[in-house]
């Protein structure tokens, strides 16, 4: 599980990368967790859920608008996630 907090060197080129155009929409998660197993997602809602931070999910990333970015919260992105056991 990789996590970038905002406060975090790579955290802008992080957050850009979650949108697949360059319509990047002016909006900031708290922190971003690219996560690649199911393991991974329930240490991440736990992160979550232990801050008392909102949860958005990336999937695909093809959202033409940026839907899962939001300001504040946890992004949790799911693009490496390639099954759940």
């Amino acid at each position: 599980m990789a996590t970038v907090w905002r406060t975090d060197p790579d955290y802008e080129a992080t957050r850009r990368r979650m949108v697949w155009n360059e319509r990047i929409p002016e909006r900031f998660p708290d922190v971003i967790v690219s996560v690649t197993s199911d393991a991974d997602v329930i240490e991440a809602v736990k992160l979550a859920r232990s801050r008392g931070l909102r949860i958005a999910i990336r999937a695909g990333g093809h959202s033409w608008i940026g839907t899962s970015l939001r300001d504040g919260g946890m992004l949790i992105d799911l693009s490496q996630l390639n099954g759940v056991t």
